[in-house]
Parts: C-alpha cells; sequence; structure tokens
C-alpha cells in the first residue's frame, strides 16, 4: 500500500503569485545563507550580496521589489546604501521595502 504524502507548495505558488525578487545585503556568508534559504523555500527569487558595491551592482542588475540590509558591512554601512538606491531609483525605499537588520 503505497502513502499519499502531500507536499506544501511555496506560499507564492499557493497564492499564485508572480515570485517577488529580495536582494539580501549582508557580509556574514551564514545569515545570508539562512536568510536566503528561508525566502526560497517560501517562493522568493533571491539575490544576495556580501559589501555595499556588490549590492548596489545587484540591485541596479535585478531590480529586487525588496532588501534586506546589514546595517554594518566592511566597505560601508546600510544608510551608505540606501542613500545610493534612493539616487538610482528615487521611489526607494517608498515603492521599495528596505529593511535593516543587525545581528
Amino acid at each position: 500500500m503505497n502513502a499519499f504524502v502531500y507536499e506544501r507548495p511555496p506560499f507564492s505558488k499557493r497564492l499564485n503569485l508572480v515570485p517577488h525578487k529580495v536582494l539580501i545585503v549582508d557580509d556574514e556568508a551564514e545569515l545570508r545563507i539562512a536568510t536566503s534559504e528561508f525566502l526560497e523555500q517560501r517562493g522568493f527569487e533571491v539575490t544576495e550580496a556580501a559589501s555595499c558595491k556588490n549590492a548596489i551592482y545587484k540591485f541596479r542588475r535585478n531590480k529586487p521589489d525588496a532588501v534586506i540590509l546589514d546595517y554594518a558591512l566592511p566597505d560601508g554601512s546600510a544608510l551608505d546604501i540606501l542613500r545610493q538606491l534612493q539616487s538610482i531609483d528615487s521611489t526607494v525605499p517608498t515603492t521599495v521595502p528596505v529593511r535593516f537588520c543587525c545581528a
């Protein structure tokens, strides 16, 4: 007898939503990867960056719907990134949610 196994689809699939793009910026690889995996399991399309410079590049390239920022990075702070994002896209943070994280 075969047991029926139900695998719950990601949240975005249950609601028939287009996957939202999220940029995670954190210099601590373990935290960045854990956050990325958590979001990907829930149907989000995730891009990662470990520095301010890389974050700006990936923001321009991927146009994320939301950004999760570690406050202190090796080459600047989350406020430095936020200022640069606002110069690229004047709607940041009004239409692109930005979340600051500190560990």
